[in-house]
């Protein structure tokens, strides 16, 4: 009988096990996104509209992102916002082709693989300074030059003045993938932290 009992019981018993196992993971991976987006928000209103903005805020994202699986890390994207709150526009994201694209005046794009470029160039110029050398262009990767993944909204062009309407909102949206434990497919967070950049001028 006891047999029986457990032959049904079991079952259940490892399912409820599973199931909290993989929403706590989960839960894990959607906090770090969280705390991600917005560590990113403050460096981009800290930074407001200096010609490295974009560096600064990616790679405080990638520390902050720690907790994260860099592979499970599909798009980063830096936009223009109207207000608090507002998600990321439409027209930054390519719905038929499921992924996040760069425009002109609007967003800039970036992925996994610009957290160790940020860290690369941030070492460089690093190095550069205290060796008192010029700075090795292979390695810079920001800064609005030709082919560099901020120049479609330049950080220089961001509005940081008081006089009206005030300083321009920036916007941090990110999408991880969340492997479930149990083999049974993924999930897809994304999130998104809107805040105003810092005033530095009349």
């Amino acid at each position: 009988m006891a047999v029986v009992e457990a032959a049904f019981v079991t079952p259940i018993f490892f399912i409820l096990i599973f199931g909290i196992l993989e929403v706590g993971l989960a839960m894990n991976d959607y906090l770090a996104l969280s705390s991600t987006v917005r560590a990113g928000s403050r460096a981009a209103s800290a930074s407001g509209n200096d010609p490295k903005s974009d560096l600064y805020v990616i790679l405080g994202m990638s520390r902050e992102s720690a907790a994260i699986n860099r592979n499970q890390i599909k798009d980063i994207v830096i936009y223009r916002s109207d207000t608090f709150g507002e998600d990321l526009p439409a027209a930054c994201f390519n719905s038929d082709e499921d992924e996040a694209v760069s425009v002109t005046g609007q967003c800039n794009v970036y992925s996994q693989a610009h957290f160790e470029l940020a860290e690369i160039q941030v070492a460089e110029e690093t190095a550069a300074r205290a060796e008192d050398r010029p700075v090795d262009p292979s390695k810079i990767t920001f800064g609005c030059g030709v082919g560099a993944p901020d120049r479609f909204w330049c950080p220089t062009d961001r509005k940081v003045t008081l006089s009206a309407p005030g300083p321009e909102y920036v916007g941090v949206w990110m999408r991880i993938d969340h492997p479930a434990v149990t083999g049974a497919g993924s999930m897809t967070f994304t999130d998104s932290s809107v805040i105003r950049l810092e005033p530095r001028s009349e």
